[in-house]
């Protein structure tokens, strides 16, 4: 994954949001942008890269503009997102996106950490050579906890599901999840498998599975910390073997 989560202070490199040239901080930033970054009128918003000396070292900007915050919401994920993910991999360095620092709302904040989390995903695992290079994000709109169980989540499951068929099957994803909450507190794992699912009327499950080598099978996993709470339930199925 090529997001980390929090501040780093050893990483100069910066990706920096801005609507109006005057809203940069740094004088010859704000030349480029005048220069370099004006908006026509059919042009909704642009991504540059400025590679500067500073202090005898150099120092990449990724500057992103946006016409109006309207834009920007309405167009991220099409426009803005692509170009910054195309910048920072050409690069190949670490940068720092300080969300904090933006005018921005905490919706607007947490989409943008988390198309950004969705875009620099790599499937790296058998690769001898892997990324050394993170875009770092802080946001307070919302907990370090709470963003990197998002950013590890989403990792853990697209690795899953870019993994080959031989390394992936109901018997293995069974004690991927059994392993994955071995040491959580309050979680009871129940595994519904072989002539159970047809005893029980899971035929579809039973059909679908019933042309490989390996068992079908039904995980329940069971959260309950607080007995009180009305139960919450999600369903999802993962196919590992289908024609």
């Amino acid at each position: 994954m090529g997001i980390k989560v929090g501040k780093n202070q050893k990483v100069k490199n910066q990706v920096l949001f801005f609507s109006k040239p005057a809203d940069l901080a740094l004088p010859y930033l704000v030349r480029f942008a005048e220069i370099d970054m004006g908006l026509k009128k059919d042009e909704e918003g642009k991504v540059a890269v400025l590679p500067l000396i500073e202090e005898g070292e150099l120092t990449h900007y990724i500057l992103v503009r946006y016409k109006n915050l309207k834009v920007l919401e309405q167009k991220l994920d099409i426009l803005f997102i692509p170009k910054i993910k195309q910048a920072f991999e050409s690069l190949g360095k670490s940068f720092v996106l300080d969300l904090d620092k933006t005018p921005f709302g905490d919706s607007l904040k947490r989409n943008i950490g988390d198309l950004l989390a969705l875009a620099l995903y790599r499937f790296e695992r058998y690769k001898k050579e892997k990324r050394k290079h993170y875009l770092w994000i802080n946001d307070s709109s919302r907990s370090k906890k709470e963003f990197e169980a998002m950013v590890e989540s989403l990792q853990f499951v697209r690795d899953l599901v870019n993994e080959p068929p031989s390394e992936v099957n109901p018997e293995s994803v069974e004690k991927i999840i059994k392993q994955l909450f071995e040491d959580k507190k309050d979680v009871k794992i129940e595994v519904i498998k072989g002539q159970k699912l047809k005893k029980l009327g899971l035929n579809g499950i039973w059909a679908v599975g019933s042309g490989s080598q390996y068992e079908p099978r039904l995980v329940i996993v069971r959260y309950m910390p607080v007995k009180s709470q009305k139960p919450v339930g999600l369903v999802g199925k993962g196919v590992t073997f289908d024609s």
